[in-house]
Parts: C-alpha cells; structure tokens; sequence
C-alpha cells in the first residue's frame, strides 16, 4: 500500500510540471514604442513637423510626456506582464501624417497613423497576451 501512495504522488508531481518540456512564461518584456512621420515632398530640416508630442505609459505605470524628432522611439525592457501600454503623439503641423506603434519582444502588436492638421495617432494594450 505504502508504495503504491508514493507511485501516485510521483505520477501527480509529475503530471502538475508537465514533465519538464513546457518554458516557464516571462514576467518582463521589452515594449518599444515607435514613432515616424510621412511627408508628400519632405519639409526642409528643422520644420516643426519633423516633431511630435508624446504621451505614453512607461514601464512602473506612470505617464510621461515629450517632444520628439521624428523618426524616434522609447524602449522599455522591464515592461511587467499585464501593464498597459499606451503612446500617442501629435503633429507639429499640418501636412504629411504621423504613425505610432507597440512592438513586444520585437513583434508589432499595434499601429496607428493620422494625416488630420495637427492630428494624433494612438494605441493602446495590455502588455503581453
């Protein structure tokens, strides 16, 4: 009797680690926020609309808020597993567009654009189905 309780617990040990093939899942991730901007004829350097205005949410929760030279990104590697993750950015003008994006882990998860005078492009996830 006493050896047939072990060989069950054993078995169910066993069975709850799943015999050792799975990969445990990633606490953090590296969430990267991408923003560029699209121009019929290119606006000579230093135009406002070669910037943009920023909001986006960071790694620890909080929300932060800058100007940007386009193209430009903000890269998080400690990004926690159900954070939200969020960016919009403005144009500095009325012609071209401005895109957004959230990559994790290198992988695009969503992208934005908006072409409106002094338009805003956003996105928004929970960090990391």
């Amino acid at each position: 009797m006493k050896n047939l309780v072990l060989s069950c617990l054993l078995a169910a040990s066993l069975a709850g680690c799943g015999g050792g093939d799975s990969k445990p899942e990633a606490s953090f991730y590296t969430v990267e926020y991408f923003v560029s901007s699209e121009f019929i004829g290119l606006p000579p350097l230093g135009t406002p609309s070669r910037s943009a205005s920023l909001t986006y949410r960071n790694s620890s929760g909080g929300t932060e808020q800058k100007t940007m030279t386009l193209p430009g990104s903000v890269k998080y590697t400690n990004f926690p597993k159900g954070g939200f993750m969020y960016i919009a950015a403005q144009k500095q003008g009325v012609e071209g567009s401005v895109n957004v994006s959230i990559s994790v882990n290198g992988k695009l998860i969503k992208a934005a654009t908006s072409s409106a005078p002094y338009g805003i492009a956003s996105v928004s996830d929970t960090c990391c189905n």
